[in-house]
């Protein structure tokens, strides 16, 4: 196979290996402390972390970077925004201390996610 048809086919094969970038969905915090962290949600390249909507979004070496964020009412929250986001073996996120669990239940977060 031709070296630009090989990298096409790794790269049509879908997201990297489990552990380097966290599935699309809504994450909750353990405990209930926290705003919820939604990836991808509701368009690709997108995140809402931070109680912030966050855009052009890159994850790499345990950092969440975005090229543009906004708080409430559109205003601009500081970009270029980065922070800490590591993805555990279990698929769940670490962010300032806490612990995240993907949720495919209704929103908002429970109270308490195990």
């Amino acid at each position: 196979m031709r070296p630009a048809l090989a990298l096409a086919a790794i790269l049509a094969a879908g997201p990297a290996p489990a552990g380097q970038r966290p599935a699309p969905g809504w994450y909750c915090p353990v405990g209930g402390a926290g705003h919820p962290i939604g990836i991808d949600v509701p368009r690709r390249g997108s995140a809402g972390i931070d109680g912030m909507e966050c855009h052009a979004v890159s994850y790499r070496h345990g950092k969440l970077r975005a090229a543009r964020c906004f708080g409430n009412h559109r205003d601009d929250a500081g970009s270029p925004y980065s922070t800490d986001l590591h993805v555990r073996e279990d698929g769940s996120l670490a962010h300032d201390g806490t612990t995240f669990r993907r949720y495919d239940g209704p929103m908002p977060c429970p109270e308490v996610v195990q």
